[in-house]
């Protein structure tokens, strides 16, 4: 539990820290000729639980389209989109390459937070 609200309070912290410099950071718009990719992730080890145990949904895409490419969500006047499906926590979404590339960043930093320790596979 108390790894959980850790996790929820680096999550948190993130989230305000990088609202107002996002689209300085990833502010390109998106180019008409960019093909449209649905994928979707497994959003389980996301640390977006409230004190009362259930999944916050808002809290995890507002954090991601303030986090990856904010200006081509469709929130924001672009054409990507994401959707949550909270029957089996997984996370949809359709956009451009790029997007899916930040996504997966913010998400694999994340999924980090759950199991620190590097896996021990035999390199041989």
């Amino acid at each position: 539990m108390k790894k959980n609200l850790a996790a929820l309070v680096v999550l948190s912290a993130t989230f305000i820290l990088a609202f107002p410099v996002c689209g300085l950071l990833a502010g390109k718009t998106q180019d008409e000729s960019e093909n449209m990719v649905t994928k979707s992730y497994d959003v389980v080890y996301m640390p977006v639980w409230t004190f009362d145990h259930k999944f916050d949904e808002t809290m995890l895409t507002s954090f991601l389209q303030a986090s990856a490419t904010p200006k081509l969500w469709k929130a924001r006047g672009g054409t990507a989109s994401m959707e949550v499906y909270k029957g089996n926590l997984k996370l949809v979404v359709t956009g451009p390459e790029r997007t899916h590339k930040a996504i997966k960043r913010v998400l694999d930093q994340y999924s980090r937070l759950e199991d620190p320790a590097p896996s021990r596979e035999a390199s041989n």
